[in-house]
């Protein structure tokens, strides 16, 4: 499973996400560059490229469920392409609270584990519908006799005896 576009992260998973995602990154970066570097120029860039690529890869990811938990389309992100916009979007994406309850993107990000940072839960699986169910209790299975079974309803009356 790979990290996914869809689905909400929480401020908290956000970042940490971030966290781990930089500190990784400067620990990969020290080791291409004092160890890699040594051995071979060519395995150098080589790894380079792949660490810069999966960092970006990581960090949208991030991004994009974070404006998902703050209700806006992942479109958003984009204005962190201008010069200063960027920091006010970083600063508003660390101190928003994100949306109470369900909404159009996912599930409450309420009791959210810190894995769901780079790793989806399975019920991101379901929230990828074309039209998410309104209440929590339409992602909970049905069980038969369960209490969102319908009762029974009775068969519809005979028609009146034909006239002869």
């Amino acid at each position: 499973m790979f990290p996914s576009f869809s689905g909400r992260v929480s401020r908290k998973n956000f970042f940490l996400g971030l966290l781990t995602l930089w500190v990784s990154t400067y620990v990969l970066a020290f080791f291409i560059s004092f160890v890699l570097a040594r051995l071979s120029e060519t395995l150098f860039y080589v790894s380079a490229v792949v660490l810069v690529a999966v960092c970006i890869f990581l960090s949208l990811s991030l991004n994009v469920r974070r404006a998902h938990d703050l209700g806006y389309t992942g479109f958003i992100i984009l204005l962190g392409l201008l010069p200063f916009v960027n920091l006010i979007l970083l600063i508003c994406f660390l101190v928003m609270k994100g949306d109470e309850g369900d909404n159009q993107y996912g599930l409450s990000t309420a009791n959210q584990p810190f894995r769901a940072a780079f790793w989806p839960s399975t019920t991101d699986a379901i929230t990828q519908t074309a039209t998410p169910p309104a209440t929590r209790a339409d992602y909970l299975p049905q069980f038969p006799g369960g209490p969102r079974t319908q009762p029974p309803t009775a068969p519809p009356p005979a028609p009146p005896p034909a006239a002869v």
